[in-house]
């Protein structure tokens, strides 16, 4: 049994997986001579690991890079929590002044209104 994938065949599967992404199952779908299994190999052994071989662009995911993105956006999301809570904080601290202020502000109007009362 060959094993060796022929130029059409690599052809073929290029157009199907573009047009499929990593729809395996489908792509053997469409050839006779391959299986699910042969078809998932081929894109894993000799697609992916032998990339230069043959012309496909699949996206090489930079472990550092991504790990660099991905504490930027924890870094974003904290430092966006932070900058929340903060104004949650000053929106507080008006709100217990105004009701300070309001308190401070009736007492003395009861103050006022018990002197004139005494008067």
């Amino acid at each position: 049994m060959n094993h060796r994938w022929t130029q059409k065949e690599d052809q073929l599967f290029q157009k199907l997986l573009s047009q499929f992404n990593k729809d395996f199952r489908k792509i053997a779908s469409y050839f006779t001579t391959r299986t699910y299994s042969q078809v998932r190999s081929h894109y894993y052994n000799d697609i992916i690991k032998n990339k230069n071989l043959y012309n496909y662009d699949e996206p090489k995911q930079n472990k550092k890079a991504a790990k660099s993105q991905t504490n930027k956006q924890v870094l974003e999301s904290q430092t966006s929590t932070s900058m929340t809570n903060q104004q949650t904080n000053i929106i507080n601290v008006d709100q217990q002044n105004s009701s300070k202020a309001k308190q401070e502000n009736t007492n003395n109007q009861q103050d006022d209104s018990l002197l004139d009362f005494l008067e």
